[in-house]
């Protein structure tokens, strides 16, 4: 049995790594001493406004969001989005900085196969983007060849992400 754990591990890569989660994510980006999830309720009306406004589809409910403090001062907050790709879902956090500018873009749950998932390098295009920019594809975003889904799905969701953090920024206090 012990010969079977040793090429298990050989085989596999060792235990395996589990990903930072949204809070850690948050406290290091932004250096906070404190992290806390919050609810943010969209209504029909926002839904409507933001379906114009990041030109995507939203419904009405409640998303899950993060803010970030130092000093008893928000420095930022984080919106997590999962959104259908092809047939599975991929979970992405967008942390914006107080300004309404994406500081980072992170993919922390991807299902479809591998070679779809948008790489970190792609996805630093989105720093300091903000609501001055479009954020689509082929214009201000480069596409991911062979991953045409997953890149405008994660352009969507940035999109809705900055302009909901603007809408509720009151929220993140």
């Amino acid at each position: 049995m012990k010969h079977i754990l040793v090429v298990l591990l050989f085989f596999c890569g060792g235990p395996a790594q589990s990903a930072p989660g949204p809070l850690t994510l948050l406290k290091e980006s932004f250096q906070a001493d404190e992290a806390k999830r919050i609810s943010l309720i969209v209504t029909k009306k926002e839904a409507k406004e933001l379906t114009q406004s990041a030109r995507s589809p939203v419904k009405a409910g409640v998303v899950r969001a993060y803010t970030a403090k130092k000093q008893g001062k928000v420095v930022g907050g984080a919106i997590l989005l999962i959104r259908r790709v092809r047939t599975k879902d991929m979970a992405t956090l967008y942390l914006i900085e107080n300004a309404g500018q994406i500081k980072s873009t992170e993919v922390l749950a991807f299902y479809e196969p591998p070679e779809y998932e948008p790489s970190d390098r792609w996805l630093k295009q989105f720093r300091g983007k903000n609501l001055q920019q479009r954020l689509t594809i082929g214009s201000d975003l480069t596409n991911i060849t062979g991953a045409t889904l997953s890149a405008e799905e994660v352009s969507r969701g940035a999109r809705f992400a900055v302009r909901l953090f603007k809408m509720k920024q009151k929220e993140f206090r």
